[in-house]
């Protein structure tokens, strides 16, 4: 996404109260105050290696990570309403939606730079063909590619993007449900 100056421009940019940014009559969409959040196994050679293609790619800073098995992913779990012992999926949380499979890896290429985001036209191969492979890549993902003992310990590179602790508005939901 493209951040648009919220003053008029040379390019006939502005702001308009009731519908976001405008560019020469046609709306563009805002970017976002708050990052989205990729869940991801932390034990997983390949969703490793799938964040590690991500965060270069993510020149707006969109994404944070946090794996499946972390107090963090496990909180955003519960809170969403998925299994906290399901680690065979991926998750993308954005504001109050959360997409999983498929539909989180076509959401999140879709955000990165040219050429990767144009995979985001592969939504039109029907959901249940796109999840069949998923599924078949998910179950295989530790023969295939390796499996580590403990989740991924971030680099230096990475690890300002990686949450240690649930944002605030979710900490308070989790002790309002723990009481």
């Amino acid at each position: 996404m493209i951040a648009i100056p919220a003053t008029d421009s040379p390019l006939g940019a502005q702001r308009s109260p009731r519908t976001g940014t405008t560019l020469n009559g046609r709306m563009v969409p805002e970017v976002k105050s708050e990052p989205s959040i990729i869940l991801f196994d932390g034990v997983c050679n390949f969703c490793e290696g799938v964040v590690r293609f991500v965060a270069p790619r993510d020149a707006d800073g969109c994404f944070r990570f946090a794996p499946l098995q972390s107090d963090v992913g496990r909180v955003l779990l519960e809170r969403h309403g998925l299994p906290v012992d399901d680690h065979d999926t991926f998750v993308l949380i954005d504001g109050s939606s959360c997409l999983t499979r498929s539909d989180a890896a076509l959401a999140v290429v879709a955000r990165l730079e040219p050429p990767w985001s144009w995979l985001r036209w592969l939504r039109i191969v029907p959901r249940r063909l796109r999840n069949a492979i998923y599924g078949l890549v998910a179950r295989n993902r530790y023969r295939w590619f390796g499996r580590r003992q403990s989740c991924l310990i971030p680099g230096p590179e990475l690890r300002e993007r990686f949450l240690d602790t649930p944002p605030a508005e979710v900490r308070a939901q989790a002790r309002s449900l723990a009481r």
